[in-house]
């Protein structure tokens, strides 16, 4: 479990919680709520300014996948 924040695609920064992290994505809590499909940039050590898609949301859990290239 990370502690991280993410900016969401208006530009408002959130706090977030990474868990079951992967190469592929990993998933997120937060007090917000996003939106499937948003891009957002994801930082919470070792991940540093990472680009990532909302891919599902559900009761301020969210599954983002990272976009390709982005984090090796």
């Amino acid at each position: 479990m990370l502690n991280g924040r993410a900016v969401l695609g208006d530009g408002r920064e959130v706090e977030v919680r990474v868990t079951d992290l992967s190469r592929e994505g990993c998933r997120v809590e937060s007090g917000e709520t996003l939106r499937i499909g948003e891009r957002i940039t994801l930082s919470a050590a070792p991940l540093e300014n990472v680009t990532a898609v909302i891919r599902w949301e559900l009761c301020g859990t969210a599954g983002v996948r990272f976009v390709q290239g982005d984090w090796t």
